[in-house]
This record gives structure tokens, sequence and C-alpha cells, in this order.
């Protein structure tokens, strides 16, 4: 068949060795909207992590999220078994557990016990 014959190639069709613009585009737009992704997700995680100070869950519930976004951006996670998630999540939570019950933290309530028991001896006395 001679080449006058053939059809006219597509709009989307490169020949071999040129360069192929649309893929470049296409390119450029994949990675930027999974930056767009990432960029939102570390914002949403900053504000998460700043309204968790003073939950006693402040590790387990950016490792929550953390967990969220691998398993959302990466969909070949799901395959794995859930022990590695749950493993996470058990050592994010036994993290905040020792957080919350540190000698450190103890001391704080004691202290503030301590303080309200004085102050109500203080005000007894005085009526």
């Amino acid at each position: 068949m001679s080449p006058e014959h053939l059809s006219p190639s597509p709009h989307w069709w490169a020949a071999p060795g040129s360069s192929d613009f649309l893929a470049w585009v296409a390119l450029v737009l994949v990675l930027g909207g999974l930056f767009l992704v990432m960029y939102l997700y570390a914002v949403f995680d900053r504000y998460a992590e700043r309204k968790s100070q003073a939950t006693p869950l402040k590790t387990t519930i950016p490792t929550l999220l953390l967990i969220a976004f691998a398993y959302e951006i990466l969909p070949p996670l799901a395959h794995f078994s859930y022990l590695l998630p749950l493993a996470l999540i058990a050592a994010a939570f036994a993290r905040d557990v020792m957080l919350w019950w540190s000698p450190q933290h103890i001391a704080e309530a004691e202290e503030a016990a301590f303080e309200a028991h004085e102050a109500r001896k203080d005000a007894d006395q005085a009526s």
C-alpha cells in the first residue's frame, strides 16, 4: 500500500523519535496533582497536630491520618496484611499512654491537686 492511500494519523499520535507534548503536559499535571495532595495533607496534619496537643491521643491521631493517606495514595497497600497498620496504631497508642502517664504528668497532677487542697484549706480558715 502506498503512503497516499493510508488514512491520516490521529492528532494524538507521535511519530517514533519525536517528542510528545501532550505526554509532558499530562506528566506535569499528574506530578502537580500529587504535590497538591501531599501539600494539603501536610497542612491538615499540622492543623490536626495543633488541635490534638490537648488530647491524650496526640500521637495516635496523626498516625491514623498518615495510614489513611498512605492507603489512599498507594492502593497496592490494600494487599498487605492489616497487621501493619494495626501495629503502627498500637505503637502510637502505646506512646500516647506513656506520655499521658509519664512521671512529669503525674507530678503536675499531684502539684495541681496539692494547690487546690491548699486553696480550699485557706478558704476554710478565712471563713
